[in-house]
């Protein structure tokens, strides 16, 4: 009797486990195969955006700003337009290449 009943209750439980597992296939043979992915350097890519300004650059805007104002103190009305134009242009370049760097 007691066989009979343990009998019983282990094909309960296979039958419950088999389940579990037709389900676990079924649910593996519905996910998209997906390409592989190469790790992604994490580090490299934070440092990209939090780089901190480059203490030059700021030096060199401070400094082209200061010159175009001297500029339109010391030199003529109808040169110092022109004049500070240079100044900035050359101001923004040296920006540039010490932001690169």
């Amino acid at each position: 009797m007691e066989y009979e009943q343990i009998k019983s209750e282990y094909a309960g439980f296979s039958a419950v486990s088999d389940a579990g597992k037709k389900i676990k296939q079924t649910s593996d043979q519905l996910k998209p195969p997906r390409p592989p992915v190469q790790p992604n350097p994490i580090r490299r890519e934070r440092e990209k955006i939090l780089k901190q300004p480059n203490m030059a650059v700021i030096q060199v805007a401070l400094f082209t700003i200061l010159l175009g104002l001297i500029a339109f103190l010391v030199v003529p009305a109808q040169y110092a337009s022109g004049l500070v134009f240079l100044i900035l242009c050359v101001g923004t370049s040296t920006g540039i290449y010490l932001s690169t760097r």
